[in-house]
């Protein structure tokens, strides 16, 4: 049996990969640990672990951010990825899976990804290559592809942009 571990901190990443997460979790062959954070849990922004749970999807692990403010800092930003790495480390270790399932671009799963990386666990990154203007997204989306063993992109046109970033996968 396969186990795969999959990260969601954020609504909209959650909505691309939701059939994906159904078919994980009716699956007798494949082990489903979903781990979610960020904005799912801040009611600010919707407290969207409803939707997870009016899907009948297993949530494995919740990690809350610790430092929430009125406004996102780059302190509360630090403080919060620092929290998320040391936890997601911890239960990749425990875990153990043959690997982590990341969708896009947000800094949360930038983390996952470095918490994936130190923990020795294999990636699996589905949207790399895309392009965002005017935003820090394409960084964390680009950096996440380099730490990524495999790739999974929505047009042939991603797919070269992946290659020209150096990916052959």
């Amino acid at each position: 049996m396969k186990k795969f571990s999959v990260f969601s901190g954020s609504r909209s990443e959650y909505g691309l990969i939701r059939n994906l997460l159904r078919k994980f979790n009716n699956s007798k062959t494949i082990n489903l640990d979903l781990i979610i954070s960020g904005s799912h849990l801040i009611k600010k922004f919707g407290k969207t672990i409803k939707e997870i749970k009016n899907d009948k999807i297993k949530i494995s692990k919740k990690i809350e951010f610790k430092h929430v403010n009125k406004l996102i800092d780059s302190k509360s930003i630090s403080e919060n990825a620092a929290h998320l790495i040391l936890n997601l480390s911890r239960h990749f270790i425990k875990k153990k899976p043959d690997a982590l399932i990341v969708l896009g671009d947000r800094y949360e799963t930038f983390i996952a990804s470095v918490a994936a990386v130190l923990s020795k666990v294999k990636i699996i990154h589905i949207h790399g290559g895309e392009i965002t203007f005017g935003s820090k997204d394409d960084l964390f989306r680009h950096s996440i592809s380099k730490m990524s063993n495999y790739h999974f992109v929505s047009t042939e046109f991603y797919k070269k942009r992946l290659i020209q970033l150096g990916e052959d996968q």
